[in-house]
């Protein structure tokens, strides 16, 4: 059993130490308290009153932290710490695979530097026309002497290996990246990230930049309207089709109720954004997830907490179909989706149908511990949600990606306050796998979270995780493929899918099997050589190209497939 004590702090806390956001900065409270100095301010929304706040000292694992507790009574706050405490599971050994079997094994991504490098939220890795992996993280987001030197890197990965670290954003002196979300999404080839930026007068914004000319980052630039009244958090960003999408939530500084917003791409900037939550006072809107369809139109779902009784917190969802954003739907309702030691998040993705899947982590009480839960819409309406996970742990820190019909579904699976493995299910229309668990074998098992999942052209599961490595002192960034021959039986498209005279000037190729298909081909660089769309059956289109290294996409509502081919003159 652990000990909680509690002290009285006579003296302003604020002259000591930093101040950090649950769930603005940290999603979750365990994550806030990991990595806080001795007199930092954990600021905990907590509970359903608004507009309430109250100070307590803890002295907690060996640091002097103070709690600003929002939205709550002191004496809850400090009786669920107790239980959660007191109740921690303990550390189980069992059923943990070293390495597991169908992984390639760990392996870093980024360059070891001891700087602290970390990805705390999802969606941190995405795929270029060439198949390439571009990964994105936070880069000396912490250090112990708080000089708040904050950057974002990237890696992307040729046959020889990961390019190296790049600074996209730096931020020196008082500018402050307080929120270590970042996200990334492609663009014509061209990457590009958002995250939360803090000037020196405490205004939280989200910016964005792009890899120009694939030769050096852009500086930062707006996305959201300036606003020195508002908070903006948690940006998301997605891109298809030459469309790119990004939302966040935000509100009043003072104020604990926020709304979702949205804006688009139109080439040359961010069009003016709008809200897309319900303008009311009866939810707090946030952490929200946005996906582009093969039209270039975005869905979105979010959070939904409920302020007032019966206290029933809703998932939502809307999409946009080219003209105006559909009518809200509710993808759930009557689930604890908020919680003072755990901040619930929901991800969604679409397949080649576009149909949307989500994954969400929920409250169970009691006994007041997460589990994963997945939903889909299936002949135009939402699924009641299937738990995915009943056991005595904490499941959380989520993601979730599709190929082929095949569904991915990853989280965190927590077995005491920092001890944790890696959790993965597939399933498609032809059966379920287990849950399979893993432990990285490189860095410390106690001290790994999460970034990422998400499949290539080839099927193949990359992960992202961070870490830190054995013996060593700050995070750095991992990686892990899961090879698709382990998958369920794989979807029988490649066998319908018929190409002919692949090297042969012009090249021709047929579809022989499939209606309305789109064919892309790219030359070794990423650039957009040719595009048809509607293909119809056993039509062929030729055209002209120089010798040399290409690549084909084609996708149907079956699925995506990508080749390389070679053009011989």
């Amino acid at each position: 059993m652990r000990k909680l004590i509690i002290f009285l702090l006579l003296i302003s806390f604020t002259l000591f130490g930093r101040k950090y956001y649950v769930p603005e900065e940290f999603s979750t409270l365990q994550q806030g308290i990991s990595f806080a100095n001795d007199f930092d301010t954990i600021s905990v929304f907590f509970g359903r009153e608004l507009g309430k706040k109250e100070i307590v000292g803890m002295d907690i694992f060996g640091k002097k932290l103070i709690f600003e507790i929002r939205g709550g009574e002191k004496e809850m706050f400090l009786e669920e710490m107790k239980n959660f405490l007191n109740n921690l599971p303990q550390r189980d050994n069992r059923n943990r695979q070293y390495p597991p079997p169908g992984w390639q094994g760990q392996k870093q991504v980024n360059e070891p530097d001891g700087l602290g490098d970390w990805s705390f939220q999802h969606h941190c890795i995405k795929f270029d026309n060439l198949n390439r992996p571009w990964v994105f993280w936070t880069g000396r987001w912490y250090d112990r002497q708080n000089i708040h030197n904050f950057a974002t890197f990237y890696g992307g990965k040729e046959k020889t290996g990961w390019i190296g670290d790049m600074v996209t954003i730096f931020l020196p002196g008082p500018e402050r990246w307080d929120a270590p979300i970042v996200r990334g999404a492609i663009l014509e080839n061209t990457p590009y990230i958002v995250s939360n930026v803090v000037d020196p007068l405490n205004r939280w914004d989200v910016y964005f930049t792009y890899y120009k000319n694939g030769r050096e980052w852009e500086e930062k630039k707006l996305v959201n309207l300036f606003d020195s009244t508002e908070y903006d958090f948690g940006p998301d960003i997605d891109a298809k089709e030459g469309k790119m999408w990004v939302t966040w939530f935000g509100g009043p500084r003072d104020d604990s109720i926020y709304s979702i917003y949205s804006t688009k791409w139109n080439g040359k900037g961010w069009e003016k954004e709008e809200v897309i939550s319900f303008e009311d006072d009866e939810y707090h809107d946030w952490c929200q997830s946005v996906a582009v369809d093969n039209r270039g139109n975005p869905h979105v779902v979010w959070i939904a907490v409920d302020l007032f009784p019966p206290y029933e917190d809703v998932i939502f969802y809307r999409y946009y179909d080219g003209t105006r954003w559909s009518k809200p739907e509710t993808v759930c309702k009557g689930f604890w989706l908020q919680y003072c030691f755990h901040w619930s998040m929901t991800y969604i993705t679409l397949d080649e149908e576009n149909i949307p899947h989500i994954i969400f982590d929920a409250i169970i009480k009691p006994p007041s511990r997460s589990e994963i839960f997945y939903s889909t819409k299936t002949n135009g309406r939402w699924i009641e949600p299937i738990q995915i996970t009943k056991d005595d742990h904490r499941d959380c820190a989520i993601d979730i990606t599709v190929f082929n019909s095949t569904i991915c579904l990853g989280w965190q699976r927590y077995y005491g306050w920092y001890d944790s493995v890696h959790s993965y299910l597939y399933f498609n229309n032809r059966g379920i796998s287990e849950i399979i668990s893993i432990q990285p074998s490189l860095s410390d098992p106690n001290f790994v979270h999460l970034s990422g999942v998400e499949f290539d052209y080839n099927g193949n599961l990359w992960i992202i995780y961070n870490g830190i490595p054995i013996n060593g002192i700050e995070y750095e960034v991992w990686y892990d493929i899961y090879s698709p021959s382990n998958f369920i039986k794989e979807s029988s498209f490649y066998d319908n899918l018929k190409i002919k005279n692949l090297f042969i000037s012009p090249i021709p190729y047929t579809l022989a099997e499939f209606a309305d298909a789109k064919i892309e081909i790219y030359d070794k660089t990423g650039k957009l050589i040719e595009r048809k769309f509607n293909l119809k059956r056993e039509e062929s289109i030729k055209w002209k190209g120089k010798k040399g290294i290409y690549f084909i996409i084609i996708q149907t509502i079956k699925g995506k497939i990508r080749i390389p081919v070679i053009l011989i003159k």
